[in-house]
């Protein structure tokens, strides 16, 4: 047998080349995007297994309804012992013994009309199975949206500690800096406490920062389930430029589109559910016509079979004058056991019968039910154009939110621009000579909160966005 060995060269580079693409490999299975977060977090909701779990309920019930229409069929027997004087049900006559009997029976009932309720109550389910449906479906966006939420705060979170090592890193130079100088006797010490103060409180910043972005790390953590054994990194996706044009419609073309959302549609089926049950209560105002049909057998150990058997011929006279003898036929009976199948065979019957029934008073509860169905409509119909007028004034706050976060990233872009070219300037004149630590830190912490308030901004727009894109059914992305 034959073996081919890799040649040692090939080998190794393929070893180099594995354990090079190990971190790469193992990076990309800890990364979380969004995508994968709110897939995570739809798989593992408990929320969401319940809810999945009422639909199922729901569906049974809508099937249970269908089934409804298909006849009942029933089947029953029963043995009886009779003690002392009795009836056998089967001879009908007085016995002076323990009876034992047996009944069988099998009986089939189907209603052939009753106001349409039947078919109306199948409609109610149904609306009831859909309207779960569409609440599965809004519970699923609620939790798409909540993760999307704890997504960005991370982003957020991030960008801010960026900002806050950016600075801290700043500090950290210019103490260097400093130290040197105050070493060669250019610049006194104070400057250099000054310098150092502040680092301090960047580093102070930077921990808080840190500390931050842990808390919304474990609260989206948190959100999706995430085992606490699982690594955890959460990727950051590519984002353009802030436009406009991405919010480029007015709150009018958002609601329209809004209006196929789960909230609506569930209230929809609400509506249709509520005037399906009314419907029902109505129908029992109507006559109910039935079909029953059953057959019967017994069986009972006192009932017996008589046979008549002939005897010789018994003489009863004499032929008048004569000497002869006049015969009669004789016979006797004798009893035997009436057998167990012959008895249920001879004991069958069969009976069909239809029946009607009318209404006539039923102390007014039809009448109240009706009154209450009709009142569940009308507060159904209420809960829908409820449920409208909330979702068109969130896509007006979503809508202004965004405006005002595009104005405000806008002008803050301007601020950031010029606090850093102030910066610089300080900077300049810090390292000439020319200007004191607390003018130059003064210029470091206006850079530092234009920035800070820029990124809010920008995840303030983000998020808006996030949201219109959301009802007018697109995917979240930012």
């Amino acid at each position: 047998m034959n073996h081919h060995r890799m040649p040692r060269p090939l080998a190794s580079t393929l070893a180099l080349l594995s354990v090079a693409l190990l971190p790469n490999s193992l990076a990309a299975q800890q990364s979380w995007t969004l995508d994968r977060c709110v897939a995570q977090a739809l798989e593992s909701n408990l929320t969401l297994q319940q809810q999945q779990v009422s639909v199922r309920i729901s569906e049974e019930s809508f099937a249970q309804s269908g089934n409804d229409r298909l006849p009942s069929v029933t089947a029953g027997a029963s043995h009886t012992w009779r003690l002392g004087r009795t009836i056998d049900p089967f001879t009908n006559q007085f016995v002076e013994q323990t009876v034992q009997s047996d009944n069988f029976f099998l009986a089939g009932s189907m209603t052939l009309y009753s106001g349409m309720r039947q078919q109306n109550s199948i409609e109610q389910s149904r609306y009831d199975m859909m309207a779960s449906l569409e609440n599965l479906e809004r519970a699923k966006n609620d939790v798409s949206l909540r993760v999307s939420t704890g997504f960005l705060q991370v982003l957020l979170a991030q960008e801010n500690l960026k900002i806050a090592q950016s600075q801290e890193a700043i500090s950290a130079q210019q103490v260097q800096r400093m130290e040197r100088l105050v070493e060669a006797g250019t610049m006194a010490e104070g400057n250099l406490l000054e310098l150092k103060a502040q680092a301090a409180t960047d580093q102070v910043n930077r921990v808080s920062r840190e500390n931050e972005l842990r808390m919304a790390e474990l609260q989206l953590r948190q959100l999706i389930n995430l085992p606490p054994s699982e690594p955890f990194q959460v990727e950051a996706p590519p984002m353009g430029e802030l436009s406009a044009q991405d919010v480029a419609y007015s709150v009018d073309e958002v609601y329209a589109q809004a209006q196929s959302l789960p909230q609506i549609k569930a209230r929809e089926h609400e509506i249709q559910r509520q005037e399906a049950q009314l419907r029902v209560s109505e129908g029992a105002l109507q006559p109910t016509l039935s079909l029953d049909a059953n057959i019967g057998t017994g069986y009972s150990d006192a009932r017996n079979l008589y046979d008549l058997v002939q005897e010789p011929d018994r003489v009863i006279g004499y032929v008048g004058g004569t000497e002869s003898l006049v015969y009669s036929p004789n016979f006797s009976t004798v009893e035997r056991a009436y057998p167990f199948f012959d008895q249920l065979n001879d004991n069958a019957s069969t009976a069909i019968s239809l029946s009607l029934r009318v209404p006539i008073f039923s102390r007014f509860d039809n009448r109240t039910n009706i009154s209450v169905s009709r009142m569940r409509v009308e507060s159904s119909q209420y809960d829908l154009q409820i449920a409208q007028q909330t979702l068109y004034q969130d896509i007006q706050q979503a809508h202004a939110d965004a405006a005002n976060a595009l104005a405000n990233y806008n002008g803050l872009t301007a601020a950031v621009e010029a606090n850093q070219q102030a910066f610089d300037y300080a900077r300049q004149r810090y390292e000439a000579g020319l200007i004191d630590a607390l003018e130059f830190n003064t210029a470091k912490n206006r850079l530092e909160q234009a920035q800070a308030n820029q990124v809010r901004a920008k995840f303030q727009f983000l998020f808006s966005r996030a949201v219109l894109d959301f009802y007018q059914g697109k995917p979240i992305s930012f």
